[in-house]
């Protein structure tokens, strides 16, 4: 048994392959040889698809707006959660909650523990992703037009 074999060997059965599945090629090469080609489409079972799917889940999506807003301006998220902020102005734009940087401190807020967060400049058409895993209030501002009340929220729980 040579090494090729022992690890298509070892592959197929291991592998639960569906009825639809080709069997294993062992027709001569067209050089008249005897050597085996393999070509077996090895797909994804249903369950390792579904748990792929469960550890990427959609991001919520929080959309600035040309009246210079979050909207939602208040969001609800499970932890472990991604935000992606989509710039649809025609304007560059901040997301921050660096509380160093408020004129109001209230327009910051975050958990004990959480790491704060800041996009410099998202350009029109862009997006920005932040993943939240601790639970709490985060409270974010964009720098430029804290004044106006550019300010959002979002609760992990």
């Amino acid at each position: 048994m040579n090494a090729l074999t022992l690890i298509l060997f070892v592959v197929v059965s291991s592998t639960q392959l569906d009825d639809s599945a080709p069997a294993i090629d062992t027709s001569a090469d067209q050089s008249g040889s005897n050597s085996r080609q393999a070509s077996i489409p090895i797909p994804a079972t249903r369950s390792v698809r579904d748990s792929l799917r469960q550890r990427t889940p959609a991001p919520f999506v929080v959309t600035i707006t040309q009246e210079r807003t979050f909207q939602p301006s208040r969001i609800f998220i499970p932890a472990g959660s991604t935000i992606l902020w989509r710039n649809t102005t025609r304007d560059k734009l901040t997301i921050t909650n660096i509380s160093g940087l408020a004129l109001d401190r209230s327009s910051t807020l975050r958990p004990i523990g959480a790491m704060p967060f800041h996009k410099d400049y998202l350009m029109p058409g862009k997006t920005f992703e932040q993943t939240f895993a601790i639970p709490g209030v985060y409270r974010y501002f964009c720098l430029e037009h804290e004044k106006d009340g550019m300010v959002g929220e979002i609760v992990v729980r």
